[in-house]
C-alpha cells in the first residue's frame, strides 16, 4: 500500500473475473484453508472488474492467510463479493476472536 501511495507501484489494470481472482487467492492457501470451515460466497453473475489482477490476488492471499493465522482451525473463513452500484465489495471474514467491529476487504 505505500508503495501504492507514493505512486512507485503502476496498476496494471484489466478486465477480470472476480471468481477467478478469488479462486486463484484460496488455491495458494488451500493447503491451510483445507483445515478449516472456508467458503466463497458471490453471485454467479457478477460482472468483470477492472482491477490489476496480480495486486488483488497478493491483498486476498494476505487477508486469507492473516485469517488462517489468528484464527482457531474449527473456526470458518467467509470471502464475500458483490457488486453496490459502482463498485465491487470483497470481505474476507472469519470466525476467530479478533476485532468483532471490524472486516478486513478491498473495495473498488
Amino acid at each position: 500500500m505505500s508503495r501504492l501511495d507514493a505512486g512507485r507501484v503502476k496498476l496494471k489494470l484489466d478486465w477480470c473475473d472476480v471468481g477467478e481472482v478469488i479462486g486463484v487467492a484460496a488455491q495458494r492457501v488451500a493447503g491451510r484453508l483445507m483445515l478449516r470451515p472456508f467458503e466463497v460466497v458471490a453471485p454467479p453473475d457478477l460482472p468483470l472488474v477492472q482491477m490489476d489482477f496480480v495486486l488483488m490476488e497478493q491483498v486476498l492471499v494476505n487477508l486469507l492467510d492473516n485469517a488462517c493465522n489468528y484464527t482457531p482451525q474449527c473456526a470458518p473463513i467467509t470471502v464475500e463479493a458483490e457488486i453496490t452500484g459502482r463498485q465491487l465489495q470483497i470481505v474476507v471474514s472469519d470466525g476467530g476472536a479478533g476485532h468483532p467491529s471490524r472486516r478486513s476487504g478491498a473495495y473498488f
